[in-house]
């Protein structure tokens, strides 16, 4: 029965469409998402590993940034040029006044 199966065709005149044609096809696309998943798998890892180094890099910015406002001073212009904010330059938030509640 199997190789009835094969032999049968189903397509039109110069475009067969055989159970082999379409097994055939079946394993390229498995082949072709069996391929992008593993890219993807290497695309995830390489993101975890530029995650890790720009964590490590931000730790180190605040280490030098505290290091620069303990030698220097928080309003000092080092700490502006290693990419601080001066404390004079900092704004300061603006609250509302609350409405008064009349009894």
């Amino acid at each position: 029965m199997e190789d009835k199966a094969r032999a049968v065709d189903y397509g039109d005149v110069g475009r067969p469409l055989t159970k082999t044609e379409m097994q055939a096809k079946i394993t390229a696309v498995e082949k072709d998402i069996n391929d992008c998943n593993q890219t993807l798998d290497q695309v995830d890892a390489l993101r975890n590993k530029v995650e890790a180094g720009e964590t490590a890099l931000a730790e180190m910015n605040a280490a030098v940034l505290a290091g620069a406002k303990a030698k220097f001073g928080r309003d000092a212009n080092e700490v502006e040029r290693i990419g601080g904010v001066r404390l004079s330059e900092r704004a300061r938030p603006v609250r509302q006044a609350k409405p008064a509640v009349k009894v």
